[in-house]
């Protein structure tokens, strides 16, 4: 049988358009399947490294993160997914990342107790009381019995002009600290207060 020069060139053309959709399969099929590597670093609000934060990109990978704050995960598809996790002594994060490429780098911040400190302490200096209650109850959900935060929150009490709030949370700073300083002087001072009253 033989083929007319017609026939063969538009064989020809058809085959050319099949290679052509096959690739085009082959490329989205690839574009779609193939994973990637994310990587990333927790750290405080002073920049310090935040080790042994366990991560978990949801719903199905996990990661810890190393001596120097950094985490990784392997064979990841492209899409957005939730990256979530948290330790003792720092408040915990959540947050939404789009998986895009290959090497991927996410940084995430979170405040560590001691932070949440340093704010609610310049926030009180600085006379920024609704700022200060919004500190001192961030600390209290990652510590919540805290000699620290009950003392600022008893300071806060104070400044706000509820003695008897103040004194209650100076009661529970006292308990477990009894042999502070700050606290005693601090609560003479409020008991003081209350005989003149």
């Amino acid at each position: 049988m033989r083929v007319s020069n017609k026939s063969w060139l538009e064989l020809k053309k058809n085959l050319k358009y099949i290679r052509n959709a096959a690739v085009v399969v082959l490329l989205l099929i690839f574009a779609c399947c193939s994973s990637y590597d994310v990587r990333g670093m927790v750290y405080d609000l002073d920049g310090r490294p935040v080790r042994n934060y366990k991560l978990e990109l949801q719903p199905f990978k996990t990661s810890t993160t190393d001596i120097v704050g950094r985490f990784y995960f392997s064979d990841v598809r492209k899409g957005t997914y939730t990256i979530s996790g948290g330790r003792e002594g720092y408040e915990a994060v959540s947050s939404a990342i789009e998986v895009f490429s290959d090497g991927q780098v996410v940084y995430l911040k979170t405040p560590s107790l001691a932070n949440l400190l340093k704010l609610t302490h310049t926030s009180l200096v600085e006379n920024r009381l609704e700022e200060a209650e919004g500190y001192i109850n961030r600390a209290l959900a990652i510590k919540p019995h805290s000699a620290e935060m009950y003392y600022y929150a008893a300071v806060l009490m104070f400044r706000q002009g509820k003695h008897a709030e103040a004194s209650a949370f100076l009661e529970e700073s006292g308990k477990i600290a009894p042999n502070s300083p700050a606290i005693r002087t601090f609560m003479a001072a409020l008991q003081g207060m209350e005989t003149e009253e």
